[in-house]
C-alpha cells in the first residue's frame, strides 16, 4: 500500500496567533515571506494569512470566535497548531482511512478536513487540491 501523500505534497504548516496584525512584520519583513494571501474563513472561524515560504505556505490562523484554535491559544499559546497535506480526492482519502472527519470550507476556496484518527496532540489537516489562484485577493 502507498502512502497517504503518495503523489501528493505537504500545502501548509499553520502557526496559531493570537493577532495576524501583530505577528505578520516578523515573518515578512525578518523573514522575507510574502503575503499571498489573507481571509476570515466563516465556517471554521478562523482569520487565515498565507505567506509563501519556496513550495508551500506557512498559515497564520487566529481565531475571530470561539473555536478549536482559540482552544489551542488558551491551553498551548502561540505556536506550531497543524500540517496540512494537499490530496486530489478528500472522499476517496477518508474512505481509505476510514476516518469520518467532517469537511468543511477552508481557506483559498479549498475544502478541508482535520482528521480524527491522527495521534493524540497531532493535528493533521488535509486539503482538496484546487487549480487557480486563491478564491479572494489578499487584504493590502
Amino acid at each position: 500500500m502507498t502512502g497517504l501523500v503518495s503523489g501528493d505534497r505537504v500545502d501548509h504548516v499553520a502557526y496559531a496567533v493570537r493577532d495576524i496584525d501583530a505577528a505578520l512584520p516578523w515573518w515578512t519583513k525578518v523573514l522575507g515571506l510574502p503575503l499571498v494571501h489573507d481571509e476570515v474563513a466563516e465556517e471554521p472561524g478562523s482569520r487565515l494569512a498565507y505567506l509563501l515560504a519556496g513550495g508551500l505556505y506557512v498559515q497564520l490562523v487566529q481565531p475571530v470566535r470561539h473555536n478549536a484554535v482559540q482552544d489551542f491559544l488558551d491551553t498551548h499559546g502561540e505556536g506550531l497548531h497543524h500540517i496540512a497535506f494537499r490530496v486530489t480526492s478528500l472522499p476517496r482519502t477518508l474512505a481509505r482511512l476510514d476516518d469520518p472527519a467532517p469537511v468543511f470550507a477552508g481557506g483559498r476556496g479549498c475544502d478541508a478536513c482535520f482528521l480524527t484518527t491522527a495521534p493524540e496532540g497531532t493535528h493533521v489537516e488535509l486539503v482538496q487540491a484546487h487549480a487557480g489562484p486563491p478564491a479572494r485577493p489578499r487584504r493590502p
